[in-house]
């Protein structure tokens, strides 16, 4: 039976990313794309549903990978028609492979544009009208977005926005706008990519020419991200990428909507080729060394075929390098089936592998399997096994190594053989000899063994051969020191359940100097079984800490053990056994807020017609009930649930006005659900209205009845000290010895006598009334009540005070200190 190790081990030993070799200093990569496309459709709404910001089409992606996910912010559009959008907002989604993504919904877009994270602004602001194309950078943990703005008289420019969460934005201002009308962005500027290389922000951006209404790329910098310098490109009107110089180049019409990834070493920018509204484009790939001066390098993915949602188009691309593999969205600015499309440069996001195989080799079938190339053309391998000519034979760009398998270097000091046809250099194959080679794109290297031959006695013909590998694909060379010792083991394997899902955490296993370390996981349904399963449940291994393993069966107890893999393909003994039961999960609801200690409960339900009436600020509280290490993010900040299932909340509430607490729960599996309560702060200001000559005052629309009504005496308004004080929540004291009254409360203490003009405010004597030392406080006889000048003890108190003489009325706005107890 023949069997191909090409076949066998495609993802692990084919090189992961096929370069065109254009040019010597820099090669390009090649795509394909993913077959379950798009991996983000439209969100269209059922009869009777109300639109989401994006039900008509979804455009711009960008992609970053932060804290071990993939994230993406793209434009959403609710009106789309003949390849162009109305009004923009921008949503956010994450995914744990970037090819299956979760809309995690903002608030942003409000009753008009559900779901969206971003928002227009005010409609005389620069972005009042559409918020669309956004790129984001993580600037050591802060997220950046810069995103196009455009306003309601249609203007494009650049704005800027930060965030903590992703989902949770504050806007930053305008910081790029259009130049003179002679340079090519003199009309307007719109989509860019920001990377930051030795600590300077480099942004390519589009711009539009005033002069020919053309698209092309400029460059700027910054030192901060925020304050931009424009830099003179030697293309036309300044830009550093000019339109296709013939008619019959791809991209003669224009060149737009940059995407740029910058390796350590060289700059790779892909961009789109077509407006909007034109039938077809393609998306065109330029590199550079230096970020300024670009060389076009051709088409880098092209339409797909009839039937294909991008049949048509392919468009604003968004790239992005993790590991080896480049990850390229784009979009298909369809009308009907719009939707954001994935390309890779390859499957192999891991940095090694190694394995044992035997194959089947029978003398005259020709080139029986190759290493090191994902080709059909064997001729095109780097190292293959011929059975074509009597006893097989190794072929290719190899060395033999006269060390053995672990100590053999991939890289050998005297290179490699230079041939154009691998048949150029063959030897026979020998057990215990170890070969050692390069792949075509120059940065993988692997090398095989042959561990065993076994010649079939009753067919001569037929050979049995016995290959142990080892590949690496990060550019290094193979040999390190203790190559062949085994690394440790990871420790404190643990495991927390969701729906149909377990995440798995462990504690990293120690690696020396050169050693180069991740992770297989496996499971078992039995105990103690994990450990002698032989197949992980992952196809590569994982370099972070952690794994989810999703589509399990609720109710169902999963055990797990993992191991660590080195770069030599060592693999070490088993962690510690762990095992969970997978369970649908459902969050609590918001809790509803306790009342103050001996108080009546908080009055509201949290809606917008009924919001939770908030005595405490900041508001605190405890939420439980959480599956422990729950990201909980409330109002923009971000909670980790505790080994409880307890997160402690502080939200400070703006006064005057409903607050909308926005809520996103994110489980430790990734099951996201998101809300919102409203709440108010309670209103603790004092008003009170009294008139002359009535029986009764008004305070805080309540009525309150006066045994003794204001009056006016000494040509002043004189009011009832003890009714008005202690509606101003102070205390009010007699001493009938000295006939004293004081008024105080936690700030103030204010001493008046009967009959005497001078006041003694804490502890400062002042005249009650410095125009006339008539002005006394007195005792209205038929009642016994004390009057004083309304005047002097409201404002002494720090109250607003007004009279209104038309209708003989008094006014008193009062805000009461803030005191650890009241007097």
């Amino acid at each position: 039976m023949k069997r191909t190790l090409c076949a066998l081990l495609a993802f692990v030993l084919a090189a992961p990313v096929v370069f065109s070799a254009t040019s010597d200093s820099i090669t390009v990569p090649s795509f394909a794309k993913y077959k379950d496309n798009p991996v983000l459709l439209a969100r269209k709404a059922k009869p009777g549903e109300s639109k989401y910001f994006d039900s008509s089409a979804v455009t711009d992606p960008c992609v970053i990978y932060w804290e071990g996910r993939y994230h993406m912010w793209y434009t959403g559009w609710i009106n789309w028609m003949g390849g162009s959008g109305r009004q923009g907002r921008i949503g956010y989604a994450i995914s744990p492979d970037g090819k299956k993504w979760t809309r995690v919904d903002g608030t942003a877009g409000g009753i008009e544009a559900p779901g969206a994270v971003l928002g227009t602004g005010a409609s005389n602001e620069y972005d009042g009208f559409s918020v669309q194309s956004p790129w984001v950078i993580n600037d050591n943990g802060k997220l950046r977005m810069y995103y196009v703005a455009v306003d309601t008289k249609g203007r494009m420019t650049l704005g800027l926005a930060e965030s903590n969460t992703g989902n949770y934005w504050s806007k930053k201002g305008q910081i790029l706008m259009p130049t003179n009308e002679l340079a090519f962005d003199g009309f307007q500027v719109g989509k860019c990519s920001v990377v930051k290389v030795n600590n300077i922000y480099k942004m390519w951006y589009e711009g539009q020419s005033k002069i020919d209404s053309r698209w092309r790329i400029g460059y700027a910098t910054s030192y901060d991200g925020s304050t931009w310098t424009k830099n003179i490109g030697e293309k036309t009107g300044g830009a550093v990428l000019d339109l296709g110089d013939k008619i019959t180049d791809f991209d003669n019409f224009t060149v737009r909507a940059p995407s740029v990834v910058f390796d350590g070493v060289y700059y790779y920018m892909w961009y789109d080729t077509s407006m909007r509204d034109e039938k077809t484009s393609q998306i065109g790939i330029a590199t550079s060394v230096n970020g300024i001066s670009f060389d076009k390098r051709g088409v880098s993915l092209d339409v797909g075929k009839i039937g294909d949602f991008d049949a048509q188009r392919v468009a604003s691309p968004g790239v992005l390098k993790n590991g080896l593999v480049f990850y390229l969205y784009y979009c298909n600015y369809s009308d009907t089936n719009s939707g954001i499309g994935l390309a890779t440069s390859g499957d192999l996001p891991a940095n090694i592998g190694s394995g044992v195989v035997k194959l089947d080799c029978k003398i005259g079938d020709g080139f029986d399997f190759s290493l090191g190339n994902k080709t059909t053309d064997p001729t095109l391998a780097d190292l293959v096994v011929d059975c074509g000519f009597g006893a097989p034979r190794m072929c290719g760009r190899f060395i033999r190594n006269a060390v053995d398998f672990a100590d053999a270097e991939c890289v050998p000091g005297e290179g490699y053989p230079a041939v154009s046809s691998v048949r150029e250099n063959c030897q026979n194959i020998e057990i215990g000899a170890t070969y050692a080679f390069k792949t075509i794109n120059e940065q993988n290297y692997a090398k095989i063994k042959i561990e065993g031959i076994w010649q079939d006695p009753v067919d001569p013909n037929h050979y049995e051969i016995t290959i142990k590998w080892m590949y690496q694909s990060n550019g290094s060379p193979c040999f390190i020191g203790g190559s062949k010792e085994p690394p440790s083991k990871p420790y404190n394997l643990n495991c927390v359940p969701g729906d149909r899902a377990i995440k798995l955490q462990w504690t990293a296993a120690f690696a020396p100097p050169g050693k180069v370390i991740s992770y297989y996981v496996y499971r078992a349904d039995e105990p103690g079984q994990a450990q002698k399963n032989k197949s992980p449940i992952h196809d590569f291994p994982v370099s972070l800490t952690q794994y989810t393993d999703t589509g399990l069966t609720n109710g169902k107890t999963y055990y797990y053990i993992a191991r660590t893999i080195d770069q030599f393909g060592n693999i070490s003994e088993a962690s510690n056994e762990t095992f969970c039961q997978p369970k649908a999960v459902h969050p609590p609801t918001f809790p509803q807020p306790l009342p103050p200690a001996g108080g009546a409960p908080v009055p509201g339900d949290g809606s917008f017609d009924n919001p939770w009436v908030i005595e405490q600020n900041p508001w605190e509280f405890d939420w439980c009930g959480f599956q422990p290490q729950t990201l909980v993010i409330i109002a923009g900040t971000q909670y980790v649930a505790d080994g409880n299932g307890c997160i402690h909340v502080s939200i400070t509430l703006k006064p005057g006005g409903k607050n909308q607490i926005e809520y996103t729960i994110i489980t430790p599996t990734g099951d996201t659900l998101s809300g919102s309560i409203w709440a108010v702060l309670k209103d603790t200001n004092v008003h009170i209205e009294l008139w002359i000559g009535r029986g009764y005052m008004m305070r805080n629309n309540q009525q309150m009845t006066l045994d003794q009504p204001p009056e006016i005496k000494f040509s002043r308004t004189m009011i009832p000290i003890r009714a008005v004080s202690e509606a101003l929540d102070c205390k009010v004291e007699w001493d009938g010895t000295q006939r004293k009254i004081i008024v105080s409360n936690c700030l103030n203490k204010i001493e008046l006598w009967i009959d005497k003009p001078t006041a003694v405010v804490n502890g400062t004597p002042i005249a009650i009334d410095d125009k006339d030392k008539k002005v006394v406080p007195y005792i209205y006889k038929p009642t016994g009540r004390t009057l004083v000048p309304f005047r002097f003890i409201s404002e002494t108190l720090g109250a607003n005070v007004q009279y209104d003489a038309n209708e003989k009325k008094v006014t008193i706005d009062y805000t009461p200190p803030k005191c650890p107890k009241n007097p």
